[in-house]
């Protein structure tokens, strides 16, 4: 699912999803485990990409896996431009620590919840004693 975005078409943000599947981007990516870039989506050949981004006029782009901790990938992190460009190896590697960052956040908001749970949990044990 399309968490968070800028630019995109009114009410894809929450609502649009990409397949998991070797066949697009998104899931080529988290089959590789690997950043995948993209200069020109029209011309590709590894996979296609997804309606939404075709219909943003979307001609290049990078994405790179959101590892977990179980050796999952969370998601994909993916920056897109409507010009053709060349990332270079610094874009990979920003792009990649902003992944580790949301990796980050994203296990810490895990830990909060079991956290939280594990305290009403002991709440309601305690208050049956």
């Amino acid at each position: 699912m399309l968490r968070a975005g800028i630019g995109w078409q009114a009410g894809l943000v929450g609502i649009a999803t990409v397949s998991t599947g070797r066949e697009t981007q998104a899931g080529y990516t988290l089959a590789s485990g690997r950043p995948v870039i993209v200069e020109d989506l029209a011309s590709e050949s590894r996979f296609s990409g997804p309606v939404f981004l075709q219909k943003h006029g979307v001609v290049s782009g990078l994405t790179t896996p959101i590892a977990g901790r179980d050796g999952r990938a969370y998601g994909v992190l993916g920056a897109h431009t409507v010009k053709r460009r060349k990332f270079n190896d610094y874009d990979v590697a920003f792009l990649a620590a902003v992944a580790n960052v949301l990796a980050g956040a994203i296990q810490r908001r895990q830990l909060d919840q079991r956290h939280e749970l594990m305290i009403r949990e002991l709440r309601h044990r305690s208050g049956n004693l």
